[in-house]
């Protein structure tokens, strides 16, 4: 029955999802051995699926289509102007999806001219410099889009129930944009914009330590990864 179910779920998970679902079969079965439920330690005979560390190229968009998509958003809708501003932020800094919903108000120094970004994975506070052109979309965001409550972060829910936004609804609207905009763009997640954007700065000559301070890694290695990418270099 096990080894059914394996073959069954290996038709729409990738050998990455599958690992999750053994691992999850294999607790529920070395339970039940502990129990006495099961006389046999099933638990002990199920192969995990062999994944290989950077077997996978990170997705990457070019720079003269993401810069594309930024012009496809209307701008003239309240929507419009939110979804401009995440985007941006996702790919001229370079944040994952749960640091973008975990802005508030007050991350922005205005009178330093700092973004303070609490990172999801390190769990550190990185300080990016606020760029006049970042300072002027977000501007612009807050006093012609930002619904008026007393929410403190960044980007809001326009619809019921008021809220900020998740790091799914992220997802989701980039996947919107990308069907509004026309463009020959793969289904993608906001990490794609990240890798986008280290590609764009590794091209543009940019030192992979410069590179690594704007995305808050706090191992070189953790850069390197995107050097797989620079094909042309």
């Amino acid at each position: 029955q096990v080894e059914a179910f394996m073959r069954q779920a290996a038709k729409t998970n990738n050998r990455f999802s599958l690992q999750h679902i053994v691992a999850a079969i294999r607790g529920f079965l070395r339970r039940q051995h502990a129990q006495g439920i099961l006389r046999r330690p099933l638990h002990e005979q199920i192969d995990t699926p062999r994944t290989y560390r950077l077997e996978k190229l990170p997705r990457a968009l070019p720079w003269e289509q993401v810069k594309a998509l930024f012009r496809s958003v209307d701008g003239t809708q309240s929507d419009d102007q939110r979804d401009f501003t995440l985007l941006y932020l996702a790919a001229r800094y370079g944040l994952r999806s749960g640091e973008l919903v975990r802005l508030t108000l007050d991350d922005i120094d205005w009178r330093a001219g700092i973004l303070h970004v609490q990172q999801t994975k390190t769990k550190q506070t990185l300080q990016l410099p606020l760029t006049d052109e970042a300072g002027d979309i977000l501007t612009r965001y807050l006093k012609n889009s930002r619904p008026k409550c007393s929410f403190r972060q960044l980007f809001l829910r326009h619809k019921a129930p008021s809220g900020p936004l998740t790091g799914v609804a992220v997802y989701h609207i980039l996947q919107q944009r990308i069907r509004d905009s026309g463009l020959d763009i793969p289904p993608v997640g906001c990490h794609a914009l990240r890798h986008s954007l280290a590609v764009h700065l590794l091209r543009r000559g940019v030192a992979i330590g410069t590179i690594g301070e704007v995305l808050g890694h706090r191992d070189p290695e953790s850069t390197c990864v995107y050097l797989r990418l620079g094909i042309e270099d």
